[in-house]
């Protein structure tokens, strides 16, 4: 039977079929979201035209170039490139031409009719036939990995391509790739406290300074971060760093103005910073996006007016900046117009004038000429961002971090945010992302945020995602990708539908891990992937082959009955931790706090009750003492009441990272919430509103944490075990 036309397109787009969950049973996608899903990628399938139009570009279209846009090869394994020539070409003698990226020129020549022939087809009336072209130079250099371009021509026709050569797999520290075994500790950035006379209310790069030399003098290689994407500045309590406007650029709002160079030749820094309404901040438990804001922005706009009235472009403050704005180039320029835009229009430029929803419109182009100070304010304080992480990587490689800062990526971006509006096209706006229905959400999860197009993105030789790795790898010895699965593929869910109505698409694995070990190897940037939830089949072999650390939590591994896996079952090319933000902390789970919290807020499975979820918590910590006193880590008789004084809490606490850092996982972090004993956790899956997400500040300054007893008792313990 001939497939169906719609479905045909759908499986010519990466739509797939249907999926399992968990349970193993089977959901089909139903028409209306595959119909709504093609529509999102641009190629509608309402009318007979629409649909042939969608065919075409999906089925014919490949065949018509004789070149795809871009080739991603790896070194190590055959280098061919599949070749798409007319009938008529097949006796062509093809010469081609391989232009590198440091200018060097690689030659050859092939016979068509030699070439290997792989498939063929009609099209528009004309066979084709597709072969694979080897690329063996006249000369015997090695081809380099990089990014490449490729031209072949023949008889017939002239063909073009980006050419990608990457690595055989990601890199790693030299000592990792040898089985060693590193530490480091976690944080989210804004929770971090400096002293009372410094702090302004939410962490900085200053605080990340501390943190990172502290852990090197504790025996740490790594600190690991939340996203530090921009966030949207008109909307201070949009306080999610994994729903940002932009992946390339930085959290301004991370800058300590005290440690910008313009701070000591400011007239009246009392004026440019309230102390006052700076210690009322820092005093406080949660974050106060709003009150932060209000007070850093005067300081920011008091410190680019020195730095302005200062100009002098021999100097080498000038110069830096001079140089940033070069090589941020027109990303650079279009995000920080976005800002200056945004400050006038409203956060959101889904609902601007039309005339400026279009970046390349003249109204945009006038408005950034008659508003070129606020612009060049915006490209100014992404500069001083960079220069400040920057700094804060420096203070921990002094200490001896290596390989350094641990950054993360978050797994998308708002549509109505700065790098939506700066490339709409790369996004499917219309549709929206997230997770199939679980046992802990029955209605699954829509995460608000559209997917990347994986045709758009392929069209463009995937230069966004390119970018995209790059800012995120600057001044970090590691990259967390978030939700890695993202990589291979992504559940979406059309606009109007809730997260039982959704569908995998696929993306090209293969290509975007290539991309990724290039960058990583050219970055020095080891890579993480967040692999929790539903993993597809073969995945976690995918990613030990390709040197991504998978991300193994303590509290989920286990066995069906429940009981925890020794340390000895952890994989080697893994990263080890006791929980993450969306997690409870340790304290939280032996407390049992979460437990209340989630009945209290009504964030819970269909027919929970809460006495039921406290027994289950008690049993949980039965095993959990269980788990540990089988390691003779804590005394046979530790209690395992809820309640437990701060000395017994240290023990447990000791006790659980010495049982990760007995595991042969290369990477293993202590996060600081944990070191502080803090009960609450940083974010609460299933609210908005209903609880301060993304908002709890840490107990203690830094320099505290770091030099308590309980930190000296877990770096001794660690050691000792890596």
């Amino acid at each position: 039977m001939a497939e169906p036309l719609k479905a045909r397109i759908a499986r010519l787009a990466g739509i797939e079929t249907g999926h399992h969950d968990l349970l193993g049973t089977y959901h089909p996608t139903s028409p209306e979201a595959r119909d709504a899903m093609l529509a999102g990628m641009g190629f509608p399938v309402a009318d007979a035209a629409d649909r042939e139009a969608a065919r075409r570009a999906l089925e014919d279209g490949p065949w018509l170039d004789w070149l795809p846009p871009v080739v991603v090869l790896r070194q190590g394994r055959h280098l061919e490139v599949p070749l798409s020539l007319p009938e008529r070409a097949g006796q062509d003698i093809l010469d081609w031409k391989l232009e590198l990226e440091d200018g060097d020129l690689i030659e050859g020549v092939a016979e068509a009719e030699h070439l290997h022939r792989v498939a063929n087809r009609a099209v528009d009336g004309e066979r084709r036939f597709r072969c694979l072209l080897p690329l063996t130079p006249k000369r015997a250099r090695p081809l380099p990995p990089g990014y490449h371009r490729l031209s072949v021509r023949g008889n017939h026709g002239l063909g073009r391509t980006t050419l990608i050569l990457a690595p055989a797999a990601c890199w790693l520290p030299p000592g990792m790739a040898h089985g060693g075994r590193l530490w480091g500790t976690n944080c989210h950035l804004y929770a971090l406290r400096a002293g009372p006379s410094r702090d302004v209310g939410m962490g900085t790069f200053s605080q990340l300074a501390e943190l990172a030399a502290g852990t090197a003098k504790l025996g740490g290689s790594v600190v690991g971060l939340n996203p530090l994407h921009a966030l949207f500045p008109q909307v201070p309590d949009h306080a999610s760093p994994y729903s940002p406007s932009s992946r390339l650029f930085l959290n301004p709002l991370y800058i300590d103005p005290r440690a910008v160079p313009e701070w000591a030749g400011l007239d009246d820094p009392e004026a440019a910073l309230d102390a006052k309404a700076a210690r009322r901040l820092g005093r406080r438990d949660e974050v106060d996006y709003a009150g932060v804001d209000a007070l850093l922005r005067p300081a920011f706009q008091a410190l680019f007016e020195r730095f302005e009235a200062t100009a002098d472009p021999d100097s080498e403050r000038h110069a830096a900046f001079t140089a940033f704005l070069e090589a941020g180039g027109e990303p650079l320029a279009r995000f920080a117009i976005h800002q200056a835009l945004a400050e006038r229009h409203g956060p959101h430029w889904t609902s601007w004038p039309a005339a400026l929803r279009d970046p390349f419109s003249a109204e945009v182009a006038r408005f950034a000429e008659a508003h070129a100070r606020e612009v060049r304010h915006h490209a100014w304080l992404q500069f001083e961002a960079d220069r400040q992480l920057a700094a804060a990587a420096e203070a921990g490689r002094r200490a001896g971090l290596d390989p350094g800062l641990y950054r993360d990526l978050a797994v998308g971006v708002a549509g109505d945010g700065a790098d939506a509006w700066i490339d709409p096209g790369l996004y499917c706006l219309d549709v929206r992302f997230g997770a199939p229905p679980d046992a802990f959400n029955p209605y699954g999860q829509d995460w608000g945020l559209p997917p990347l197009n994986p045709h758009a993105l392929k069209a463009d030789a995937y230069r966004p995602f390119t970018a995209m790795l790059r800012a995120n790898m600057a001044h970090a010895g590691a990259i967390r990708i978030d939700h890695a699965m993202s990589l291979m593929r992504l559940y979406w869910i059309p606009a109007g539908a809730d997260g039982r109505s959704g569908s995998y698409v696929r993306y090209p694995l293969d290509d975007l891990m290539g991309v990724l070990a290039l960058e990583s190897h050219r970055q020095k940037c080891l890579v993480i992937g967040e692999d929790l939830g539903t993993v597809p089949a073969g995945f976690p072999e995918r990613m030990a082959a390709e040197n991504v650390l998978s991300y193994r939590l303590f509290y989920f591994q286990r066995w069906e009955s429940g009981l925890f896996r020794r340390p000895e079952l952890y994989p080697a090319k893994a990263l080890a931790t006791p929980g993450s933000h969306d997690m409870y902390t340790i304290v939280g789970h032996w407390q049992g706090t979460d437990v209340d919290l989630t009945h209290q807020l009504e964030v819970v499975a269909e027919g929970a009750e809460v006495e039921a979820d406290r027994a289950e918590r008690a049993a949980d910590r039965r095993r959990l003492v269980d788990a540990l006193v089988d390691q003779k880590l804590l005394p046979v008789d530790f209690p395992v009441v809820a309640e437990l004084d701060e000395a017994r809490l240290a023990d447990l606490m000791v006790a659980i990272h010495a049982f990760l850092a007995r595991s042969p996982a290369h990477l293993m972090l202590v996060n600081v919430d944990d070191l502080a004993l803090e009960e609450r956790q940083l974010n609460l899956p299933g609210t908005v509103d209903a609880y301060p997400n993304w908002r709890r500040r840490l107990g203690k300054p830094v320099k505290g944490l770091l030099g308590s007893d309980l930190a000296q008792r877990l770096a001794a313990a660690i050691r000792q075990a890596r």
